[in-house]
C-alpha cells in the first residue's frame, strides 16, 4: 500500500548537538563521512536508476531510466607527497550502460569547501589509472565525468568548477565539473524534473528557518506541509506505476533520517518532521533478498549437507552444507547485478580473488 503521513512521532534519542544544531559523529570528526554522505550512498546503491535523470540535468545526457547501472569499487588509494599511501571512499562511482558506456563519479558536500576540487581530481585520477590501458608505447587514460552535489551553498558557490591540468611539452587540458545546488530547487522543480533523488535532502532548504520553527507551531506546519506534499505526490506515482513502493519508502525514510541529523538541536522541527513520515527503520530490499535468499540456500545446502554427513559426520557435513548454499545464492546475486560485489564479499568473508575464482567455476560447472 502506498505510504500515509503517519501521526505518531518516532521515540525521541538524545543526540550529541553542535553549533550548528547537527549531530557529530566520530566519522564526522574525522573528516570520514556524514550521515548525509551515508544516506546519499544508500540512495545511489539501492536507488540507482533515480541517479539516471540527475546525470541527464548535469551532463545533458538523454537516459531514459531503463539503462543499466552498475556499480564499481569506490575504495582508493592516493598516493601522498612523502610516498604513504592514503585510503579514500569515493561517493559513489558507477557505469550507466546505454547506447554508450559511460563512468561518473559523483561526490555529494555538505558545507562549502575548496579542498573538493582537490580530492574529485584524486578520485577521478585514480579511477583513470585503474582502468588505463596500455597501447605499445602509448598509455592511454580515459576519466570519468565528474560532479558534486552541493547540500548548502551560497551566492558565491559555483554552478560549474574547473580543473586546469598543464603538461611539460605546453600542453594544457581544461574541463568542467558541473554541481548541483540543492537549494535551487523547488519542490515542483523536483518533481517535475524527476529529480527525485535530492528529495531525502530537500530539508536543507528551510534549515535557515529552523529557529523560527522551533518557537512558532505555525510556521513549522509550512514545513510538515512540505513534507505532507512530498509523500502525497510520491504515493501517486507508485499509483501511477512510475514509482515502486519500494523507492518510495526508501526516499521517506532517508529524508527522516537526514531531518534527525540537521535539526539534532531543534526537538519540535526533528518531532514535527516524525509526525509526518513517521520512523520505520530502512531495511534495504537487497538485505531482503539476501536473508530469503540464504534461507533457502540453507534449506538445500542442509540437504545436501545431511548427505555428506552420512559420509564425514553429521555436524561437519551440516556446516559445510550451509557455507555451500550461502556462497551459492551469493553468486548468484552478483551474477544478477543484484548486489554489488563488495558487499558479498563481507558476507562471505573471502577475499575478491577467492570469490571471482570460485564464482567463475560454478558458471563453467553449472
Amino acid at each position: 500500500m502506498p505510504r500515509k503521513a503517519s501521526r505518531r512521532a518516532k521515540s525521541e534519542q538524545p543526540r550529541p548537538n553542535t553549533a550548528n544544531g547537527e549531530a557529530t559523529t566520530r566519522e564526522e570528526a574525522g573528516n570520514i563521512g556524514t550521515p548525509y554522505d551515508d544516506v546519499f550512498k544508500t540512495m545511489a546503491v539501492y536507488l540507482a536508476s533515480l541517479f539516471l535523470p540527475v546525470l541527464n540535468k548535469l551532463f545533458g545526457a538523454h537516459y531514459t531510466g531503463k539503462e543499466k547501472v552498475q556499480h564499481r569499487n569506490n575504495e582508493h588509494f592516493v598516493t601522498r607527497p612523502d610516498g604513504t599511501q592514503q585510503k579514500r571512499m569515493t561517493d559513489s562511482y558507477f557505469v550507466v550502460f546505454g547506447e554508450n558506456c559511460r563512468a561518473y563519479v559523483i561526490e555529494c558536500q555538505t558545507n562549502p569547501d575548496g579542498s573538493i576540487l582537490i580530492r574529485i581530481f584524486e578520485y577521478t585520477l585514480q579511477v583513470a589509472l585503474e582502468n588505463a590501458r596500455l597501447e605499445k608505447d602509448a598509455l592511454w587514460v580515459d576519466f570519468p565525468e565528474a560532479a558534486l552535489i552541493a547540500l548548502r551553498s551560497t551566492e558565491n558557490t559555483s554552478k560549474e568548477m574547473t580543473v586546469h591540468v598543464a603538461f611539460p611539452n605546453g600542453a594544457a587540458v581544461s574541463y568542467a565539473i558541473p554541481v548541483l545546488r540543492v537549494k535551487d530547487y523547488t519542490l515542483d522543480e523536483i518533481f517535475e524534473e524527476d529529480l527525485l533523488f535530492i528529495l531525502p535532502f530537500y530539508i536543507f532548504t528551510h534549515e535557515a528557518r529552523f529557529p523560527e520553527y522551533e518557537e512558532d507551531e505555525g510556521k513549522l506546519r509550512l514545513l510538515q506541509e512540505d513534507f505532507a506534499t512530498i509523500i502525497r505526490r510520491l504515493n501517486e506515482r507508485v499509483e501511477q506505476g512510475k514509482l515502486s513502493e519500494y523507492e518510495s519508502n526508501v526516499i521517506i525514510e532517508m529524508a527522516g533520517k537526514v531531518a534527525d541529523n540537521l535539526a539534532a538541536k531543534y526537538t519540535n522541527v526533528r518531532k514535527g518532521v516524525r509526525k509526518v513520515v513517521g520512523g520505520t527503520p530502512f531495511v534495504p530490499q537487497t538485505e531482503i533478498m539476501y536473508r530469503e535468499a540464504l534461507a533457502k540456500g540453507m534449506r538445500e545446502g542442509m540437504r545436501e549437507g545431511r548427505r555428506e554427513g552420512m559420509r564425514e559426520g553429521m555436524r561437519e557435513g551440516r556446516r559445510e552444507g550451509m557455507r555451500e548454499g550461502e556462497l551459492k545464492m551469493l553468486f548468484s546475486l552478483v551474477d544478477d547485478g543484484l548486489i554489488p560485489i563488495e558487499a558479498a564479499l563481507a558476507k562471505a568473508d573471502m577475499s575478491r580473488d577467492e570469490f571471482v575464482e570460485q564464482m567463475s567455476r560454478r558458471r563453467m560447472e553449472g
